[in-house]
């Protein structure tokens, strides 16, 4: 996911609520009073604001005055893009433009490196040795539970079937999670080398 990219939208969603909103009239105009707005464009802010403020300014601009420009454009742009259920409706997880949506959907694309039968092949085995290891059904390995004890040992099974070759997209499809969640499961496993992994591997 470009970082930088998705932090852009993100300002762009607040900012420009009060002219997505389904209904306008509904919202307080004393509300701008209190927005940061003011402070990207230039007004003197405390120092605790700052501190965040100057990080996500930066990313439309090398100096001050570029990026107030920038950022002021971007917002006017954001403006021309439809109303709030046609610009902000997630779809595959990911809230932003047509073009954005399609760039992170891109570079989350499946990285085939085996086939679709043989990932299904090895996930199941990865699976019914966990339930195995640990005294687990698989109905209760897969479920929404977020038992740390469950969790720990989804996270090795995720690590493992994709050091294997298994893409995200059919670890996600078998543990009915988004391949974010599953990025994130394989993440936390290989920082932690956790010793679920060992006992998986064992």
């Amino acid at each position: 996911m470009d970082k930088e990219a998705y932090q852009k939208e993100l300002l762009r969603y607040i900012y420009l609520q009060q002219f997505r909103a389904k209904n306008p009239e509904r919202i307080d105009p004393s509300c701008n009073l209190y927005s940061s707005y003011r402070f990207y464009m230039g007004e003197t802010c405390p120092a605790d604001v700052k501190n965040w403020l100057d990080p996500m300014l930066q990313l439309f601009g090398q100096t001050p005055d570029q990026a107030r420009r920038n950022f002021a454009q971007f917002l006017q742009d954001g403006r021309q893009s439809g109303q709030w259920q046609d610009f902000y409706k997630p779809r595959n997880g990911v809230i932003g433009t047509d073009a954005f949506i399609k760039t992170i959907e891109q570079k989350n694309a499946p990285d085939l490196r085996v086939p679709a039968w043989r990932s299904a092949q090895i996930l199941e085995e990865l699976i019914a040795h966990a339930s195995t290891t640990f005294n687990l059904n698989r109905v209760e390995l897969l479920s929404l539970s977020q038992k740390r004890e469950l969790s720990r040992v989804r996270q090795a099974i995720a690590y493992e079937g994709h050091q294997l070759g298994v893409n995200a997209a059919a670890i996600a499809q078998i543990m009915s999670r988004s391949r974010s969640a599953v990025h994130a499961m394989i993440d936390v496993a290989q920082k932690n080398a956790s010793t679920e992994l060992a006992k998986l591997r064992g």
